[in-house]
């Protein structure tokens, strides 16, 4: 067994709910991890970028293709790109004319924390900035994230997420979560689809969790507030992505990944559950700082309530099941 097939037989654990069994495997994995040893091409200058811009995919379709041209056309240009691929061998190089790029070919899907992770490691930049693979960088973004890092000693920031469409708004209950307005605030990684880290940060606190498809940001918020008394995490709203918000399949899966977080959490005995609930009070108090909030009828939003408690119901119902035949 390689050591990417002990990350794959740790996920699955995961998602069982086997926290045991998947840890173990993940003790092993780290044993024998080797990211040198990964299969990619590195077309990367030999200049010292300021910021590395990861990317971990396993679509290779047309929103990789508009997310990299959106990266072609940023005003700074004093970045590499990192892009792994999880499980999918595709040639992406003539999608990216840029001249400082390195990709990496998993053979299997290692899920995006440790897809993350693994970028984290070839990364030769002072800043450290990822990206969803389905995501339209805004022109100023890179320059925007390099600006916060230069004029704040922030541990790590997140950026603006703005709706391709005013649908993908309108069906998420949570769309402060994505906007939260034009001022910087304190803030988690909550939105993973655009955060930004320093390296060193990240590295001294071993990235994300390699387990973890859903509350990784906060999580590893809270770790590195931990090692880092007195400094912050920030809402960056200059730096923005366009992207759709979750809502239909994305949103259900969403929430059941969020009943394995709990439990994952509470096998950990991890205090990042909650951590971002009391982050924006004092935004109210700033002229025109209303954080955007669910605008929705009564009567929507009591449906969508309900809808809601449908399928946490029968997510329980499902895990207890599986429990029930192990």
């Amino acid at each position: 067994m390689t050591g990417l097939e002990y990350i794959v037989r740790a996920r699955q654990a995961y998602d069982k709910g086997d926290f045991q069994t998947a840890i173990a495997y993940l003790k092993r994995y780290a044993a024998v991890r080797n990211v040198d040893a990964l299969p990619g091409s590195d077309d990367r200058n030999q200049m010292t970028p300021a910021v590395s811009v990861i990317i971990v995919t396993n679509s290779m379709d047309d929103r990789l293709r508009a997310c990299l041209k959106s990266l072609q056309e940023q005003s700074c240009k004093d970045y590499e790109l990192i892009i792994v691929d999880n499980g999918v061998d595709r040639d992406a190089q003539d999608w990216f004319t840029n001249d400082s790029i390195l990709h990496l070919r998993l053979p299997v899907n290692v899920g995006l924390s440790e897809g993350r992770n693994i970028g984290a490691d070839c990364a030769r930049g002072n800043i450290l900035l990822f990206l969803d693979d389905d995501g339209i960088a805004d022109s100023n973004l890179i320059e925007q994230t390099r600006a916060a890092f230069d004029e704040f000693d922030f541990l790590a920031v997140r950026g603006r997420v703005l709706a391709f469409d005013s649908n993908s708004r309108r069906n998420n209950k949570h769309p402060g979560n994505y906007d939260s307005g034009c001022y910087p605030l304190p803030a988690v990684l909550n939105t993973e689809c655009v955060i930004a880290v320093r390296r060193e940060i990240w590295m001294a606190a071993s990235g994300m969790d390699p387990l973890m498809l859903h509350g990784e940001g906060e999580e590893f918020s809270r770790r590195i507030l931990d090692q880092n008394p007195g400094k912050d995490i920030y809402y960056w709203p200059k730096m923005i992505l366009y992207h759709d918000y979750g809502a239909g399949k994305k949103l259900y899966n969403k929430m059941k990944r969020e009943e394995i977080l709990k439990a994952y959490l509470a096998f950990k005995k991890s205090e990042a559950s909650g951590i971002g609930l009391n982050y924006g009070r004092w935004y109210h108090q700033h002229p025109s700082g209303t954080i955007i909030v669910d605008n929705r009828s009564l009567l929507t939003r009591l449906l969508a309530q309900a809808r809601t408690s449908i399928l946490r119901f029968r997510i329980r119902r499902q895990a207890k099941r599986s429990l029930i035949k192990r």
